[in-house]
């Protein structure tokens, strides 16, 4: 969200033998998990209306700092994407609002070098000429709200919330973020997710060409996104009800056995992958996400060999000018109503083929110039006529493609929802595993303290059969 320029069974051993680069951040979810504390109901209803209501729900996660060092190696500037086994992956749209639940589609958040500074900026402690909003000071503006649910709070919040976790820098927040806060209705219609993923990959970009060793950004976002595609160095999935956004799913305790090794990304297989993240039944029911496949359908339904559809039709439905001049010195066979398509294998689109008209008007007596208007005529029927033919077969090819999609999505859902069940399933049984290995434990430890009790049974009868003894011999 910065200026835009533009928008597990591995070889684990081998894992100190990698050379990599060590990082630095100052990101850290403390402070925004402490704020979100202190937040009355009140207010959290007014940050909800905003479109940043589900980042409240976000538990204080801590970095893996090692993981994540080995996650950013795989960083391909060139191509903006990760290199990971045989294949690469770049973080779509859609994992941004299944992992952050924001906003991703809508007006492009940009931040512009010739914007002019505002009044606005100025009450928020920026200068013209360094437009930068301490994270301190929000904090104490913030404090003195209190209570205080206002306009000031929620755009306060909101600055601190960029500032802190969705673009986290230098402890400082750019004021050029105000402009978007203005009107606070409109605050959920921008697509802060793009901007949090444009932001990030900025940072990735600066490390990988320049050797920054400083990253900031939403590097929680780049952790979890980790998390849900690769199977490597994966902390728990949490017990409870809370699985959305998915950032809250994974357990955040500070240390966790899996998360002290990792392995080069390149070596990872097949099954350790997950390429595309699939929404679950219950994640398709919230609106965020809704957009976030509609944006996904809609991109994909528009574009056919690199050109748009729309384009296309343009193009194939088109009669050219030089068919419409010699219209009349052509022959019209029985009337074209279809025209041809691609070869099979090929995308669909439709061509207009030379229209050749056979004159049925032969027979009819008529002068030159109304021969000509009857000609006229006929060339108008057909150009009339043919474009609803192609606009009909048109909305059957997007029909197709709409119910496909759909179809394609389920299939993916129920495959992920089995996914998910064979992995509880797999921890189950793991864990009769160990509770049985346990049980045998136990039994043999309980085998061999009745063998111990047997024999203190046996010698306390002998030291008892001593005294006797003992006590009679002094008797007599």
């Amino acid at each position: 969200m910065r200026k835009s320029t533009r928008i597990s069974s591995i070889g684990l051993g081998q894992a100190s033998e990698l050379v990599v680069k060590n990082f630095s951040t100052r990101f850290s979810l403390t402070p925004f998990a402490k704020r979100v504390q202190l937040l009355t109901a009140e207010q959290r209803l007014a940050i909800s209306r905003t479109g940043f209501g589900n980042l409240l729900s976000i538990p204080n996660h801590t970095l893996n700092k090692v993981f994540l060092t080995e996650v950013m190696e795989a960083w391909n500037s060139d191509r903006q994407v990760f290199e990971v086994g045989s294949g690469e992956i770049a973080i779509s749209l859609l994992d941004v609002a299944l992992i952050l639940g924001i906003p991703v589609v809508g007006h492009r958040v940009e931040l512009k070098e010739e914007e002019l500074f505002s009044d606005f900026e100025g009450q928020y402690g920026a200068l013209p000429g360094k437009r930068k909003v301490a994270m301190a000071t929000l904090e104490a503006r913030l404090d003195t709200i209190g209570d205080v649910v206002s306009d000031d709070f929620v755009r306060s919040f909101l600055l601190f919330t960029i500032g802190t976790f969705l673009s986290s820098n230098d402890g400082k927040v750019d004021s050029r973020y105000l402009s978007f806060l203005g009107n606070l209705d409109g605050v959920s219609s921008f697509a802060w997710g793009a901007a949090v993923v444009e932001d990030l990959c900025q940072w990735l970009d600066k490390r990988k060409e320049n050797s920054v060793q400083y990253v900031g950004g939403c590097l929680i976002l780049l952790q979890t996104w980790s998390y849900e595609h690769f199977d490597m160095a994966r902390p728990h999935l949490q017990n409870h009800d809370r699985a959305f956004p998915r950032v809250c799913r994974w357990d955040h305790s500070k240390s966790h056995p899996r998360q002290r090794s990792t392995s080069r990304f390149k070596d990872l297989h097949e099954d350790q992958i997950i390429w595309k993240l699939q929404p679950t039944s219950e994640e398709l029911q919230i609106n965020i996400i809704k957009e976030a496949m509609e944006n996904y359908s809609a991109s994909t339904l528009t574009k056919v060999s690199g050109v748009e559809v729309d384009s296309q039709l343009s193009i194939s439905c088109g009669i050219h000018r030089e068919d419409e001049v010699n219209f009349e010195n052509l022959v019209v066979e029985d009337t074209p109503t279809r025209l041809s398509t691609c070869d099979e294998g090929k995308e669909e689109q439709f061509q207009a083929e030379k229209l050749m008209v056979e004159d049925y008007f032969t027979n009819l007596s008529m002068s030159e110039k109304g021969g000509r208007e009857d000609v006229l005529k006929t060339k108008e029927l057909i150009v009339v006529e043919t474009p609803p033919k192609l606009r009909s077969d048109d909305d059957d090819l997007r029909k197709k493609n709409i119910m496909l999609e759909e179809e394609n999505t389920e299939l993916k859902m129920k495959i992920s929802q089995l996914m998910e069940e064979f992995e509880v399933l797999h921890r189950q049984n793991i864990e009769n595993i160990q509770v049985k290995k346990q049980n045998d434990e136990l039994k043999q430890e309980l085998n061999i303290l009745r063998e111990e009790n047997r024999s203190l049974s046996s010698f306390a009868a002998q030291i008892e059969l001593h005294i006797k003894d003992y006590q009679t011999s002094t008797n007599e």
